[in-house]
């Protein structure tokens, strides 16, 4: 379970930081802003918020992965615990 996680989230950050990094320059070249800062600054927010939108639902299915095994666990420690 615990390399579930670790790939889900490995491939969150991969996702997300590759479209962040990836998408910022072409939309800053589209916009036609090379100097200005809060050019630079739109084109920053933009590509953030793209790739916060893609890769969201893969943050979703890691919060749940994570959920699903701390009571996983924490119920079979329970269970060890009534049985004692």
């Amino acid at each position: 379970m615990q390399t579930t996680v670790c790939c889900t989230i490995l491939l969150h950050n991969c996702i997300h930081t590759g479209l962040r990094l990836g998408l910022y320059g072409p939309i800053r070249d589209a916009m036609h802003v090379e100097h200005s800062f809060l050019g630079k600054l739109a084109a920053g927010v933009i590509s953030g918020a793209g790739a916060a939108a893609a890769s969201n639902p893969l943050d979703l299915v890691k919060t749940r992965l994570q959920v699903w095994w701390c009571m996983s666990v924490y119920c079979a420690a329970l269970c060890y615990i009534a049985e004692c």
